[in-house]
């Protein structure tokens, strides 16, 4: 496997104001309507936490060609999307441009360290013959580097179907868990491969994918698109209880249906992309061997698995330290994906429950 680590030449930092998360939110209307009201709910801690993402190296692109290109890609690409970016800078009264690099951070090439998430996503598989459900497990880690305050949102876009996601302040909804209101759940890991093409950056397609009416829809979405950065998409679907896995790099993305209990925690697996130079953060070497033993387990264990910790030490739930590059889990959520509708709940810091829900296709 080509990779690169990230290096560890820093301190532990300390977190900034609010760094914890933000109350919920719920909000609809056009992109523009969201987008401000996204911005003025979160406006304090962008402006308190956002700088810290914002390195010498990142702010060198602002002005490039390339990231010109980049953005024009993804508006082009993904009008509501952009529309929704600039609207959120707007109602968080802070600079668009600044905005913008924190959220393309993952479409450009960085020399630096990389300050973003870890994350670890089990994905169990439906059968219909035992009516059990298609599963999926997520872990959204974050690192504490630079941190930035998170908020449940439920979001009801004009002319889509409304979803809740789970958000950090300053970026596009859909960058880490989501479900929506047509039974389709997508969850983010992030992969950093270290050549970046230029193309739609992997926010506006995260974001795109919670307007698809269906799996095959977001499946297609995602194949089409030509992309700056990377991220893996778990996409489950209560319209067929299907599940599929994909990894995205370029003008190449690797779909894979869920047949046998599978984990994945930010790096690519899948070949070719798993032969790419890539930049893997602390622990997650470590998360994808301890997930993929605790497959058998995981359908008794549900949320628990994420927690799980064995005689060695090891964990999927992550505590900041130097070992696993100062990653720490937020929230724990889970997905219970049956044909025709889905349960889901997730929680904080173990336990804590934010939310719990159920959707009913018509």
């Amino acid at each position: 496997m080509g990779q690169r680590k990230p290096s560890d030449d820093f301190q532990r930092p300390t977190d900034c104001v609010n760094s914890i998360r933000l109350p919920h939110l719920s909000t609809g209307g056009t992109p523009g309507d969201i987008g401000r009201a996204l911005g003025r709910h979160a406006r304090e801690a962008i402006h308190a936490c956002v700088g810290q993402h914002l390195s010498a190296e990142l702010r060198r692109w602002a002005g490039t060609t390339r990231l010109a290109a980049i953005v024009a890609a993804g508006r082009s690409q993904f009008p509501e999307a952009y529309v929704e970016l600039e609207a959120l800078a707007e109602g968080a009264e802070f600079d668009f441009t600044d905005l913008l690099l924190f959220n393309c951070a993952g479409d450009l090439p960085l020399q630096g360290r990389v300050v973003d998430s870890g994350c670890t996503t089990i994905m169990l598989p439906g059968d219909p013959a035992s009516a059990s459900a298609a599963l999926v497990l997520h872990n959204e880690d974050a690192s504490v580097a630079a941190p930035v305050p998170w908020f449940i949102a439920r979001l009801e876009p004009s002319g889509r179907p409304s979803f809740t996601s789970f958000c950090y302040a300053g970026k596009l909804p859909g960058t880490a868990f989501s479900v929506t209101s047509r039974g389709l759940v997508q969850t983010i890991n992030d992969v950093r491969p270290v050549d970046l093409p230029v193309g739609v950056p992997r926010a506006f397609l995260a974001r795109a994918v919670l307007g698809c009416e269906d799996s095959r829809r977001a499946r297609s979405l995602i194949k089409a698109t030509s992309g700056a950065g990377s991220y893996h998409h778990a996409i489950a679907w209560a319209g067929d209880g299907s599940l599929h896995s994909i990894e995205g790099a370029g003008v190449q993305s690797i779909v894979r249906e869920v047949v046998q209990p599978m984990a994945h925690a930010n790096h690519f697996l899948y070949p070719p992309l798993s032969g790419l130079p890539q930049v893997i953060v602390g622990g997650s070497l470590d998360r994808q061997t301890f997930a993929q033993e605790q497959l058998a387990d995981a359908r008794a264990s549900r949320l628990s698995v994420l927690r799980a910790r064995d005689a060695r030490g090891r964990t999927l739930y992550q505590v900041a330290s130097p070992q696993n590059g100062w990653h720490k889990t937020l929230a724990t959520a889970e997905f219970e994906v049956h044909v025709g509708y889905l349960s889901w709940c997730c929680v904080a810091d173990g336990e804590e429950e934010l939310l719990a829900d159920q959707i009913l296709l018509a």
